[in-house]
Order: structure tokens, then sequence, then C-alpha cells
């Protein structure tokens, strides 16, 4: 039977057992004691038209003081303040205003940087989850945990004990093969019922934590992982799948995240460089939460925000079954590459697809980083970027674009690290 054959038997069969049905949409519940109070800096608000709004930090003063500036500072510049609140990671107050259509989103943040209450302002940005949904029959099937030889790297760890925080859209946590996994999800969006469509964060916890040995669809990278599902992105009523985030709703997810101390952050999702965000996320690298982020296959030039930022483990896209030169598609925009290419992994109901995209490859990354710290909990994100690229395997740079790609081994990584040898 060749390639061809079984990729459309295999997904046949997959039609037999996808029937999904439309599901509530997710609700808060409980989290862990050290993210706080859950009352404070998590309130989810309707993200309106967040092209017209700007954010800012305000200076760090008393509640009764920097509320009464926040509306001052409405006044001063005929903004409406939309939502205002205290991150306690950047123990400063944010507050989100509503500029009118007739002033320039630009001239308002450069206005309100310049005042002395406010220690950064910006326009509220938006982010695009990056996945593809499968759409052409002639893809080969691509197995990405057999690629990265995950069960031979399960035979050291399962990532049991590590905290992965998924910043997504929503996570059917009733899929059978999810069940368990997430441990603690927060809805930071609060928008309608779940989208049948709004497939991006069930899809990336199965690619990191579908259950093992479970008799049951498929086995994720860290079967054993607590996983932190984090809603901050909400499905476009385009009707093209296309699923959006704005600094608002990451700045709360990252919050919630760094304050649970989740061990690693995915973070599949890429926009316009974000100062606020950027702030966050090298707060969440200091103490020792290792980020993994999807690069923009799609941008004209460098990896995307965020990344490009120091610190994180930036992932492009690989397909070892591919057409690209040499049997492999690289990102010329990542030195670090994994399995992206018709993937198979869960959708909400008790349904899997075949999804693509480099959305999929930086989760496989995060799986390994939560591979290596059930093995050696202290190690910093530097050094398992270190380990993940230095174990990693050459790959073609098709492009000719001199970064010298390699892709992700996971079996490599977590061998090198209890002294194995090589998994070969």
């Amino acid at each position: 039977m060749d390639r061809t054959e079984a990729t459309l038997r295999a997904r046949a069969g997959l039609l037999a057992v996808s029937v999904v049905t439309l599901l509530p949409s997710c609700a808060a519940v409980g989290g862990p004691q050290s993210a706080g109070d859950s009352g404070a800096g998590t309130a989810a608000f309707d993200h309106g038209e967040p092209e017209h709004q700007v954010i800012a930090i305000l200076k760090q003063a008393p509640p009764s003081l920097w509320r009464r500036e926040a509306a001052e500072l409405a006044g001063a510049f005929a903004l409406r303040v939309v939502v205002a609140w205290e991150v306690p990671t950047l123990e400063s107050p944010c507050v989100v205003y509503e500029v009118p259509r007739d002033q320039s989103i630009a001239e308002v943040s450069e206005k309100l940087q310049r005042d002395h209450r406010v220690q950064l302002a910006q326009p509220v940005n938006i982010f695009r989850l990056l996945q593809q949904r499968y759409n052409d029959t002639h893809y080969d099937l691509q197995h990405g945990v057999q690629s990265i030889k995950v069960q031979e790297a399960h035979r050291w760890s399962t990532g049991k004990g590590v905290t992965v925080a998924v910043v997504d859209s929503s996570v059917d946590t009733s899929h059978p093969d999810l069940e368990g996994r997430v441990v603690w999800m927060q809805d930071l969006v609060e928008t309608a019922e779940q989208d049948l469509n709004d497939v991006h964060g069930t899809a990336i916890v199965g690619v990191i934590a579908a259950k093992a040995n479970n008799q049951e669809g498929i086995v994720g990278v860290a079967p054993d992982a607590q996983v932190l599902a984090l809603r901050a992105c909400w499905q476009t009523a385009s009707g093209t799948g296309e699923a959006l985030c704005s600094t608002y709703t990451l700045v709360q997810a990252l919050d919630l995240a760094i304050r649970a101390r989740a061990k690693v952050v995915n973070l599949s999702l890429t926009g316009p460089e974000d100062p606020i965000l950027a702030r966050l996320i090298g707060r969440a690298i200091a103490g020792g939460a290792t980020v993994v982020a999807a690069v923009d296959e799609n941008g004209d030039s460098g990896p995307g925000f965020p990344a490009s930022l120091d610190g994180v483990i930036a992932v492009g896209t690989a397909d070892p079954e591919g057409s690209g030169e040499g049997g492999i598609r690289s990102d010329y925009h990542a030195e670090l590459v994994a399995p992206g290419i018709d993937i198979l992994t869960t959708v909400p109901g008790p349904g899997y697809d075949f999804l693509s995209g480099s959305s999929l490859a930086a989760a496989h990354v995060s799986g390994v980083a939560a591979l290596i710290l059930e093995r050696q909990p202290g190690m910093s994100p530097e050094e398992i970027g270190i380990l993940i690229r230095q174990t990693a395997d050459q790959a073609p740079d098709p492009l000719g674009s001199g970064m010298e790609p390699r892709t992700v081994n996971a079996c490599e990584a977590v061998a090198t690290l209890v002294g194995a040898g090589p998994c070969s």
C-alpha cells in the first residue's frame, strides 16, 4: 500500500469517529492557590473593537489614586475606560481605553506615553493563531511523535508533574484523550458558545498532552503533563476559521501563567511587536518558565513576534515526509523546526483531524521541554533551549537561507540528560 492510499484510508477511518457536537463555552474553574485571588487580574470582557483601543501601564499607586488618575486621563484625552485592573506580575495597574474613531491610535498612545502618570502606552495589538486546516488529499500522512522519537523518549520521561500553560483558544476538556490533562481552565474572552470550528486550543493540547495507553486516539509528546488552558483567543465570525487574540487578553493569560508558576508556556500565535507582552514574557523567563513560540511562516522577514524575543524558543515547521528539497520542508525563519504538516491531533468532541502549521510544531517542542523538566526540574529556560538545539537533527535548508535549521529529537534530548547514550 503506497503512502497516498494509506493516508486516504486513515482519513476515511477518522470520519467514522470524528462526529462532533457543539459544546458549551468554557467556564472558568478554580485554579492553583499560587495564582492568587481569582477575582484579581482575571476578569474577562467583551473584546469589542481592539483596533480602536490603547492600553496603558500606569505608575504604581494605591487603588484609590490610580483609579482616579485613569479616569482623569480618559477625560484629558477624550477616551473611554473599557477596563482597568491590576497586573500582579507587573506590580502595576493597566487600563484599556477606547479611542474615538476621529483620533489617531498612534498619536493617542504617544500622548499617553508622555504623561507623568503613565509608564508605558501602546495600541492594543491583534495576534492570530498559526494553523492551517487540512484541505489537500495529496499530503503525505505525517506522524509527528514518531518522527521525533517520542516513544523512545517515554522510556525515561512522560512529563509527569510538569505544568504547561497553553495560551490559546478554548479547549474541549471532555475529549476522551484529554480528560484529566487540563487541571485548570480560565476563559479570558467571555464570548458566546464555542464554535465547532474553534479547534486550535484543543489541537495544541492534544499534541502536547493527549493520554497514552488509554486505547483511544493518539498519544501526546508529554502525556502525563498538567495543562493550564488559558483561553485568550476567539473565533472570528468571518467563516474562515481564523482565531484572534489581543494585547489585553494575552496580558491576562501571561500574568496568570506566571502566577500559577507554569514551567512551560506555549504561544502558538503571532502578531506585531508588543512592548507590554515583551515585558511579561521576559518576567516569565526570568522566573524560570520556558517559553515556546511558533514562527510566523508567512512573514516577509524574521520569525515574527513573540518568537523573535531573546530567551524564547522559536519553532518553525519541518515535514520529514514532505516535498521540500532533500525530503524536508524547513522554515527559513527558524533555527529549530519540528513536525507541523498534516499532524493528527484532537478536535472538539470525540474526534481527530489532520492539521498543519507552525502552531503544531511549537506544541511538539513544548512537550519535549516538559519531558526534560520531569527529569531535571531545576533546569533553566536557557539550559533547556541549549539542550533541545544541541540534540536536534540536522535538517536541509532548501531555501538557502544559511540558518542550518535543526529538527527537534525528543529521544536524544532526554537520553543526553539521563546519560543513556545515543538513541540509535
